[in-house]
């Protein structure tokens, strides 16, 4: 299983989580929420139907698929800019999921509305490691 975890700044800014995995047809956030074998399991607004002053995202894999990821964060609604996050990759491997293997841990900062940026993009081995010239 694969976790994609992206945390943002405190306030009512509304940043989505996209990634694409090596079977998906089309990547994966707010307006597809499932795929082949990812599922985004927290879609946060910001302040919007939300009484926490977290803000974060949460993609999950059902399966470890080698090939290549995509990760992009997006500025859905972000009137005060820059807006920083904080985005992590995990890798749970083995039988009983407990192998951890930290694939990526990366801040950065939205400086607009609407801007998309691409985080990362890497390639998984078939045993679930990152192939190291594929970052």
């Amino acid at each position: 299983m694969l976790s994609f975890g992206l945390a943002w700044q405190e306030g009512d800014y509304d940043v989505d989580l996209w990634v694409k995995g090596p079977r998906e047809q089309a990547p994966v956030g707010f307006s597809n929420r499932i795929g082949y074998s990812l599922n985004l399991l927290r879609d946060d607004l910001g302040r919007t139907a939300d009484p926490s002053i977290y803000n974060y995202e949460n993609t999950f894999s059902r399966d470890v698929l080698p090939g290549e990821y995509t990760v992009n964060v997006m500025c859905w609604r972000c009137e005060a800019t820059p807006v920083k996050y904080s985005l992590s990759i995990t890798a749970l491997m083995g039988d009983d999921r407990k192998d951890t293997n930290r694939i990526a841990s990366i801040e950065g900062q939205l400086d607009a509305n609407r801007q998309e940026v691409t985080v990362i993009q890497f390639q998984l081995d078939d045993k679930g490691k990152i192939v190291p010239e594929s970052v």
